[in-house]
């Protein structure tokens, strides 16, 4: 294994592991590349989250700038999607980052309202089930994990996942609608 911990996301981080002549094969050029830009976007926000325990202000903004790409006016709602977390986060100081709002609401922009909610909801929820399960199983693995409010625990993996989900139902549902209406 190498020194670098990154080694097994090299795959996902070439410049082009997603060939363009596949992009120019699909029905929508436009929003196939922007579905790999914002799953690129989302892991290694991801991956920043779970090492620095920080997001990068670039990532979200590239994030908001990939929405761009396949626009529609209902996405300018999409970033009131972090209005829970900005809630959370102003009536308990400490409790959320701002990088996990940002983030967020980038992610609303690309996904819009209704799914970027969706998608927040579904990453909270695997966080929630993940550290409950990671704290209570801590006796049969003979080590102390520390109690879940007393550390800083990264979010942006499980937002990323909830939202990359959403945006493949999203994209799955859109497309069988358009079969059915033909």
């Amino acid at each position: 294994m190498p020194d670098n911990p990154l080694w097994m996301f090299r795959p996902f981080l070439s410049p082009a592991p997603l060939p363009l002549e596949v992009i120019s094969q699909l029905q929508e050029p436009m929003k196939a590349l922007q579905m790999w830009l914002f799953f690129s976007l989302l892991l290694v926000g991801a991956i920043f989250d779970c090492q620095k325990r920080l997001i990068p202000n670039t990532i979200c903004a590239l994030i908001t700038i990939v929405g761009l790409l396949v626009f529609h006016p209902a996405q300018l709602m999409g970033p009131l999607a972090a209005l829970p977390l900005l809630a959370a986060a102003m009536h308990k100081p400490g409790s959320i980052g701002g990088g996990d709002i940002k983030f967020t609401a980038a992610s609303g922009f690309v996904l819009g309202i209704t799914a970027g909610s969706w998608g927040m909801a579904l990453g909270l929820t695997l966080a929630a089930l993940f550290y409950a399960i990671n704290w209570s199983t801590q006796k049969f693995r003979r080590r102390k994990c520390a109690a879940p409010s007393q550390t800083a625990l990264p979010l942006a993996p499980f937002l990323s996942l909830g939202f990359a989900i959403i945006y493949i139902l999203n994209y799955i549902i859109r497309v069988k609608l358009l079969i059915l209406k033909n």
